[in-house]
């Protein structure tokens, strides 16, 4: 008895230890949606480099305690505001069994003005409790390390002609009559092509790759034949490891349409 006693003291003060050492749960913050960190970029070309730090998944009782909104280093990043959205799900009746429902979420987007290389911690206040987000800003480079379109350009890479300092970019050249014409595209490293397309609004003539998988890269279309007489429209968007997006749109206009 005396030996059971003695295991069964021992078993109740490793629950209590194990209690006493468990961090306490935040009930109201359960639904919080808060990254610890998030990436930007400072392109020094830019006129504005603009980051965004998304705080998801509120109540409508919840909301950042005005003036709570902080930078901790704004040589890197300088806090411009935030906005609140409201988001709905609904279910529709199907049966006479069912019913229609209503639920809202909330979410808040900071926008913080980049200026300079480095890390920020981005601090805002919930319901009393201070939350932190920390921001790391590299310096931009190019996603592409080359991009082709068999037929226009001679063929070559015209990457170094891309200009990304205003976000996304557009490059024009004339069409051409050109057979089994192909999109080939490398990206840099961190970046992936997620799709690429090719359009003529003319003759509904589409063709596209989509994939947002790590694995399977995309890295070049073929796009059927081309004709003089038509515009089209080719569109590569990339993403990096950090969900970061860069879009070029590659129009093809009919010589005497083309303005450049």
């Amino acid at each position: 008895m005396k030996i059971y006693l003695k295991k069964l003291i021992a078993v109740l003060a490793a629950v209590i230890i194990l209690f006493s050492v468990s961090p306490s749960i935040n009930t109201q913050a359960a639904g919080l949606r808060i990254k610890t960190k998030t990436y930007g970029y400072f392109n020094p070309r830019a006129k504005k480099n603009v980051a965004t730090i998304e705080v998801s998944g509120l109540t409508k009782a919840q909301k950042i305690t005005k003036g709570s909104v902080k930078s901790s280093n704004p040589a890197v990043g300088k806090i411009m505001g935030y906005t609140r959205r409201a988001y709905r799900s609904s279910t529709a009746k199907v049966d006479s069994k069912s019913k229609k429902s209503s639920t809202y979420s909330y979410t808040y987007t900071i926008r913080v003005k980049v200026l300079g290389v480095g890390n920020t911690n981005i601090t805002y206040d919930i319901d009393g409790q201070t939350y932190t987000t920390v921001l790391y800003i590299d310096e931009f480079k190019s996603p592409l390390q080359s991009i082709t379109v068999k037929g226009i350009n001679s063929g070559e890479d015209f990457s170094s002609k891309i200009d990304f300092s205003k976000g996304n970019t557009v490059m024009n050249f004339d069409s051409a009559d050109v057979k089994k014409a192909k999109l080939k595209v490398t990206p840099n490293t961190g970046w992936r092509v997620v799709r690429m397309s090719c359009e003529n609004e003319s003759t509904g003539y589409e063709y596209s790759k989509v994939s947002y998988s790590k694995s399977k890269k995309l890295k070049s279309l073929s796009m059927g034949n081309l004709k003089a007489k038509y515009d089209y429209y080719i569109t590569v968007t990339l993403v990096d490891d950090y969900n970061n997006s860069a879009k070029v749109t590659i129009q093809l206009q009919t010589p005497s349409g083309n303005k450049l």
